[in-house]
């Protein structure tokens, strides 16, 4: 089942596919286009180095988590900033815990608060 795409309003929280992390990991620019987003020079956030986002890969890739879901955050702000990358976030299985999930985010350190 595909994850749903959450729409607040101001923040668009859309559902990461396999070309979405490899564009984060690749190519910025490739980034930019499919949020439809600007994506800051900041970015990634220091949780979302090179290491998590081939795992992430490799989970969706595989489909061996049945959990796993992820979105990547824009804050939507028409005629101030407009659309601008901020964040993640997302659920996985938790090691060796049956039945349990882990919840994780990260956000750009000029977003938070």
């Amino acid at each position: 089942m595909a994850a749903l795409r959450i729409r607040t309003e101001r923040l668009d929280m859309i559902p990461v596919t396999v070309e979405i992390l490899k564009s984060d990991l690749h190519d910025h620019a490739a980034l930019a286009r499919l949020l439809e987003a600007t994506v800051p020079a900041a970015w990634p956030p220091d949780e979302m180095n090179d290491e998590v986002l081939t795992e992430f890969i490799r989970m969706m890739s595989a489909k061996t988590d049945p959990f796993f879901s992820c979105w990547y955050w824009v804050l939507d702000t028409p005629g101030k900033n407009g659309r601008v990358l901020v964040g993640s976030g997302g659920i996985a299985s938790a090691l060796n815990a049956p039945d349990t999930v882990v919840i994780g985010y990260a956000v750009l350190a000029g977003f938070q608060g």
